[in-house]
């Protein structure tokens, strides 16, 4: 009954995971582990997955092991404030909007241990295809208007897609170093917009395709402090990251946008205070400075970005995870079909969010992490042209989503 169950459970988070109508330069965590335990990456990440996370921690397997990922975005609320003055007119709008359930598949890894004759040296490889930046939503909203209300709506599928391969050692049962490169791959990716009448009838319609592409570096290490205590570290390298798109109604040819994205260091401890309880905390850290538009900044009011992420999993029948975590998600709006000016700058808010998972056991090799994860968010943007004109944007977001990992280990 509980296969029967469990199997029914999966195909129901096979959905994926909706993004927003915002850039969002925050990695996704496509592990479920690490996703439950707070989006914690650099010592929680399991099996195959480490790949993407903490190559380090591939010196574990034990067995020649596959994971893939899924995410849904259960639903969503968001309400935007909008705020214009231009030559002593004043235009001032509130917007509420919803999201809808929408499909993301995520990850898929295979991790490989190497054989080795001495019991103070373990190593293995692993190659995978994962969700980096995920741009894929469904949103909808409706502004009153007489005789009828119009109706607006946006879907997008896609986002940033690497593949990535790497490996890792443990050296005297002490520490573990690993390595991985990412490859962007350029995936084609849809926005469409549309403006409807309460009848249907299509009043406005605009589309377009685009792609990313981008190469980095991953490199970690863990440490075995004591036997309660691991300690870990993560480096990823910073990347330029090419956005080309069309879109149908403007431009006939492609147009780039070049971002210059900067390196993010995590660090994390991890102990075992009492039997069966591991506790783990993740700092992480970015210079949201350097992030960039060819040579414009992004952000111009705010210098540094930081995550912190706290976690409790609980060994039982079956393992209880529960995570919180806090982080300046760094984010950029971009208008879709209208070409703003560039280089005013974000100040983006704090995300916060809390997670809790479990793995239930469905065959002697074969697992499943399921996660549900409840998170919020506000930030607001300010546009000063002179004394031409003034505009204040804010939103705030509110989302609820699943997660799960299937897990294959071959004996």
């Amino acid at each position: 009954m509980l296969r029967k169950f469990m199997f029914f459970l999966v195909i129901f988070v096979m959905g994926g995971l909706a993004a927003d109508v915002y850039f969002v330069f925050q990695p996704e965590v496509v592990d479920a582990a690490g996703t439950a335990l707070g989006r914690t990456t650099v010592l929680t990440s399991r099996g195959s997955n480490a790949l993407f996370s903490n190559p380090a921690g591939l010196s574990q397997l034990e067995n020649t092991t596959s994971q893939i990922g899924f995410r849904f975005d259960v639903n969503g609320h968001g309400e935007g404030y909008n705020s214009n003055q231009s030559n002593r007119h004043y235009v001032n709008g509130k917007k509420k909007y919803d999201y809808h359930g929408h499909a993301k598949f995520t990850s898929l890894s295979l991790g490989v241990p190497l054989s080795s004759e001495s019991d103070n040296f373990r190593s293995a490889i692993a190659i995978g295809y994962r969700t980096y930046y995920d741009n894929g939503y469904s949103l909808k909203w409706r502004v009153p208007y007489s005789p009828n209300d119009i109706e607006y709506k946006e879907e997008s599928h896609g986002g940033f897609n690497t593949i990535s391969f790497g490996g890792g050692v443990e050296i005297c049962r002490k520490l573990s170093l690993g390595i991985a490169g990412n490859l962007g791959v350029p995936f084609s990716s849809r926005y469409e917009y549309s403006r409807l009448y309460l009848e249907n009838i299509p009043d406005l319609e605009i589309g377009r395709d685009f792609t990313f592409s981008g190469n980095f570096i991953t490199c970690g290490a863990v440490y075995s402090f004591t036997e309660k205590m691991d300690l870990g570290i993560v480096y990823r390298s910073a990347y330029d990251l090419a956005y080309k798109f069309e879109v149908d109604v403007t431009r006939s040819h492609p147009y780039t946008i070049e971002y210059s994205i900067p390196d993010l260091v995590a660090l994390s401890a991890q102990t075992s205070i009492i039997r069966n309880l591991i506790l783990t905390c993740e700092y992480q850290f970015c210079h949201l400075t350097f992030y960039k538009e060819k040579d414009i900044k992004l952000y111009e009011n705010i210098r540094e970005g930081n995550s912190l992420h706290f976690a409790a999993e609980y060994f039982y029948k079956v393992p209880v995870r529960l995570g919180y975590f806090v982080t300046s998600t760094p984010k950029y709006h971009d208008n879709n079909y209208v070409w703003e000016n560039r280089g005013r700058g974000y100040t983006p808010k704090l995300v916060k969010g809390l997670t809790a998972g479990t793995q239930f056991k469905l065959y002697s090799d074969i697992s499943l992490d399921i996660v549900v994860e409840y998170s919020w968010l506000s930030f607001e943007k300010n546009d000063n042209i002179g004394d031409y004109f003034h505009s204040t944007y804010s939103t705030e977001d509110r989302r609820f989503r699943l997660c799960a990992n299937l897990k294959y280990e071959i004996p």
